[in-house]
């Protein structure tokens, strides 16, 4: 998978066990091979949406991202890692829904 993925994105260097350290031109294509939306990585002019813990009711805004937790400003909900967890009540990221506003 690693030579595959290599190939694929020959300016992509793998950092370590997780996460990619890619040059710009790449950074769209590598975002959607990791399986985040393909729209949100391809329009960046998109507002930032926020979601919902269905178990204690916190919310994450991606625009303001969680700055005490070394989430920046402006992290998709997608691009979390997959084993994040809400900061009050400890829920997994499957327990989020989108907020419709």
């Amino acid at each position: 998978m690693i030579k595959e993925f290599s190939k694929r994105f020959p300016k992509a260097k793998l950092t370590g066990e997780i996460g990619y350290d890619y040059t710009h031109h790449n950074a769209r294509r590598i975002k959607q091979a990791a399986g985040a939306h393909p729209s949100r990585c391809l329009n960046k002019d998109l507002p930032m949406q926020k979601w919902i813990c269905v178990t204690c009711g916190f919310i994450y805004d991606e625009a303001k991202g969680l700055p005490d937790y070394d989430v920046a400003p402006g992290t998709l909900f997608a691009d979390l890692p997959d084993d994040w967890i809400c900061p009050e009540c400890g829920s997994t990221k499957d327990c989020f829904d989108l907020v419709v506003e």
